[in-house]
């Protein structure tokens, strides 16, 4: 919309004025809110809210599908999202998993992200 850049968090703004891709198909991936549940008590929404996904567990994040696939993929406990400024979110996977329809629905979400054939392609 009009003036996002002065609304917008400002590494963001520095993102999509200065910076440039690093590879095809790469995304800026953003957590943009902490949708309410007990998953993910204890954190402040208002400190994640907005902020630029760089890993999950170890693994640096491209896109938003290839987010998705390792998050479906993670045999891991712990889900650990590494964010810009050093935040870091870690949630235990089983009980996100377990949590999933829950969240869904209390938030009126008809289904989970689905990965369309084009971003998949980004992946290959």
């Amino acid at each position: 919309g009009k003036a996002w850049e002065r609304r917008a968090p400002v590494s963001l703004v520095a993102k999509a004025l200065n910076g440039s891709k690093a590879q095809r198909g790469e995304q800026v991936v953003l957590l943009s809110q902490l949708l309410g549940h007990e998953c993910v008590r204890g954190y402040d929404s208002a400190l994640l809210a907005n902020s630029m996904v760089r890993a999950l567990n170890g693994v640096p994040i491209l896109c938003l599908a290839q987010l998705a696939q390792l998050v479906r993929a993670c045999r891991q406990r712990s889900l650990r999202f590494d964010l810009e400024e050093s935040r870091v979110l870690v949630l235990d996977t089983a009980q996100a998993r377990g949590a999933e329809a829950e969240i869904l629905q209390q938030h009126n979400i008809p289904e989970p992200v689905l990965i369309n054939e084009r971003d998949a392609a980004l992946l290959r």
